[in-house]
C-alpha cells in the first residue's frame, strides 16, 4: 500500500461529502498501513464551521485510538489543508501529511500561508503533496460546474439521477452484524424505495484484502456509508439526496 492507495481512500470519503450537498473533501487518518479515522467535510449537515475533513477525521482516530495526540500518524486529505486544519494537524503531533489538489485560496502549505514551515512551532509535521491532485480537483471542479448550473451535488452521485438506489452491504460468511444492519436497514429500504444487494467477501480475493478487517461495511455506489453498524441519519440524508 502507497500513498496512492490512502488517498483513494480519502477520495471515497470526498464523493460521499459529495452526495450530502458539502464541498467534496476528504480525509482519512492511517497508523502502521492501517486507517484508524475517517472524514469528510459537512460543515454544512453539522452545523459545524470546524467540521472540515481533517478535522472529522482527526477525531474519529483520536476516538479510535483513546489518545488526543497521533505522533505516529499520517493524515491524508485530497484538498490542502486550510488554516484552521493545519493547526489541529499539529496540535494532534501528526507526523506526516500528504494532501492532493492545491488550495489557491486557502491553503496553509505555502498557497497562501505555510503554518508547516514556521520553524518558532514546537512540533513539524513532514508535508507530501500533489497526490492523485488531477482526480482531487477534478472532483471539486465537477462539484461546483455542477452547481453553477444549478443542479446541485446529484450529478455528483456515482449512478443515473432518479434510479433506484441500490445500497451493498459487504460481509464476509456468516455475521450477526451483517444481520444486525440487514434487519435495521429494512424500514429505510422500504420508505426510499431502495434495493439492497449483500456481497460475501470470500468470494472474491480482491473484496476481502479490502475489507477483511472491516466489516460489514455499507455503500451506495461504491461510496461507504458507514462500517459496523447502521449510521442512519447518514444513510437517511443521502437516500434523500437522490430520491
Amino acid at each position: 500500500m502507497d500513498d496512492e492507495f490512502f488517498m483513494r481512500e480519502a477520495l471515497y470519503q470526498a464523493e460521499a461529502a459529495a452526495c450530502l450537498g458539502e464541498v467534496p473533501v476528504g480525509a482519512v487518518v492511517v497508523r502502521d498501513r492501517e486507517i484508524v479515522g475517517r472524514g469528510f467535510n459537512a460543515p454544512i449537515g453539522e452545523q459545524d464551521p470546524t467540521a472540515h475533513a481533517e478535522i472529522t477525521a482527526l477525531r474519529d482516530a483520536a476516538r479510535n485510538l483513546g489518545n488526543y495526540r497521533l505522533p505516529e500518524c499520517a493524515l491524508f486529505t485530497t484538498l490542502e489543508p486550510c488554516a484552521m486544519c493545519a493547526g489541529a494537524i499539529l496540535h494532534a503531533r501528526v507526523a506526516r501529511l500528504v494532501y492532493g489538489a492545491r488550495d489557491p485560496r486557502g491553503g496553509a502549505h505555502g498557497s497562501i500561508v505555510n503554518l508547516f514551515a514556521e520553524t518558532r512551532l514546537n512540533h513539524h509535521t513532514a508535508v507530501t503533496g500533489g497526490v492523485l491532485a488531477d482526480a482531487c480537483g477534478e472532483l471539486l471542479r465537477n462539484f461546483f460546474a455542477a452547481r453553477r448550473r444549478g443542479a446541485g451535488s446529484r450529478e455528483q452521485w456515482p449512478g443515473p439521477r432518479g434510479a433506484l438506489p441500490m445500497l451493498t452491504l459487504v460481509g464476509r460468511g456468516y455475521c450477526h452484524l451483517c444481520d444486525d444492519m440487514a434487519s435495521a436497514l429494512q424500514p429505510l429500504l422500504d420508505e426510499y424505495g431502495a434495493a439492497l444487494e449483500i456481497l460475501d467477501v470470500d468470494a472474491d480475493p480482491a473484496m476481502t484484502e479490502k475489507y477483511d478487517e472491516l466489516v460489514p461495511v455499507l455503500l451506495l455506489g461504491g461510496v461507504e456509508l458507514c462500517r459496523h453498524f447502521l449510521d442512519e441519519a447518514k444513510v437517511r440524508a443521502v437516500l434523500s439526496g437522490i430520491r
